[in-house]
């Protein structure tokens, strides 16, 4: 059966007030207060006149743990790894590994990444990474010089292309070969004129081609894939999630409070009257 938009979003309210998560209070107390060990903030039951020394044992204990977590994942050069299911698709295996280990480590900053990650795991109990593919946006300028009207036309017939700047002019050398057969067709008129036959009509002279001198600029739309760090307190789960899988889980939300100019820039349509 097909749900109504008013169905969907109150099972959606409904996950949300029982989630784990945003709503949480314990879980939210417990975060905050690890993050006040982890940096050392005074507990503030401090009696004037006596010690006011504090203990870093969170902070050290998360900072020592970090490079042993971070070595058992960046140590070698494969982050991931595609094993062939048979000899026919060892070379496939191999190009996926490349390309994963590139996409991972190199286009996304994965060392960072995983930094984040095992950090936020190691005092907020919960991290979450986001993996989404995202449409960015390639400019690049391009100058041509000498274009025939046909290439010109070929060229700017894409959607992506915009022209910056123009001229044309005629093709010198078709110019030059119609000038010269312009006087060879003079001096053929002066002869038969000579020769007594009746004068012929000069035909007006041909136009030479035009070429063209464009700047272009190319808009190239390309899918990327995104990995992004994302807050644990950002994170709502259903209550009823088993195990470090958040793939059977009945509801996973992510959330971001946003201001209304960030809700503009990805495009959505925000009233006017609505809020800050």
């Amino acid at each position: 059966m097909k749900l109504t938009d008013s169905e969907v979003i109150a099972k959606i309210e409904y996950e949300e007030r029982i989630a784990y998560g945003i709503n949480d209070s314990e879980l939210s107390d417990q975060r905050a207060q690890a993050i006040k060990y982890y940096l050392g903030e005074p507990f503030g039951n401090e009696v004037e006149g006596r010690s006011q020394v504090v203990s870093y044992d969170v902070q050290d204990t998360v900072e020592s743990s970090l490079p042993q977590l971070i070595k058992i994942f960046t140590s070698g050069d494969q982050v991931v790894r595609f094993d062939p299911k048979g000899p026919e698709d060892e070379q496939a295996a191999q190009q996926e590994t490349d390309y994963i280990n590139h996409l991972v480590m190199e286009k996304n900053n994965g060392f960072e990444v995983m930094y984040c990650w095992f950090k936020d795991a190691l005092i907020s109990k919960n991290a979450y990474i986001k993996v989404y593919a995202e449409e960015e946006y390639e400019e690049e300028e391009e100058s041509y010089q000498g274009l025939t009207d046909a290439q010109l036309q070929m060229l700017v017939q894409d959607d992506g292309i915009e022209v910056l700047e123009h001229s044309q002019y005629p093709d010198p050398i078709a110019a030059q070969q119609l000038q010269e057969a312009m006087q060879q067709h003079q001096q053929q008129m002066m002869q038969a004129q000579q020769q007594g036959q009746p004068p012929m009509q000069m035909p007006p002279p041909p136009q030479p081609p035009m070429l063209h001198d464009v700047k272009i600029k190319t808009t190239e739309t390309k899918k990327c894939i995104k990995i992004k760090n994302v807050a644990p307190e950002s994170i709502m789960v259903s209550v009823d999630t088993q195990g470090l899988s958040l793939s059977e889980s009945r509801f996973v939300q992510h959330r971001e409070m946003m201001d209304i100019s960030e809700l503009e820039e990805q495009g959505f349509d925000v009233p006017d009257n609505v809020q800050l």
